[in-house]
Order: C-alpha cells, then structure tokens, then sequence
C-alpha cells in the first residue's frame, strides 16, 4: 500500500470503528436521502463509500 492509500484507510477506519462499537457488529443500511435528512439534523458529517468491480 502505499502511504496515501494507508491514510484513507485510517481515516476510514477511524470515522467508522464508533458506528460499530454498539451495533452487534452490523451497520444498517440506509437510503442516501433518509442519511442526508440525519446528517442535517444531528450536525455530523455523512460519509458515501462507492466500489466497482471492473
């Protein structure tokens, strides 16, 4: 890995580890529009991951 890629996965790894502190280890899903409206509402940032596979 090189060191950017390393930094985003810190990054990503310490933006998410409290989102599954207290869920029993799954995350729901939930609509970009309904995560949009509880990103507003609560004040904290939303975070949009996307893959491919090509």
């Amino acid at each position: 890995m090189t060191k950017m890629s390393c930094s985003v996965a810190l990054l990503i790894l310490a933006v998410a580890s409290p989102l599954f502190a207290g869920g029993g280890g799954k995350m729901p899903f939930v609509t970009p529009e309904k995560g949009m409206a509880e990103a507003k509402r609560t004040g904290k940032p939303m975070l949009l991951y996307f893959t491919a596979d090509w």
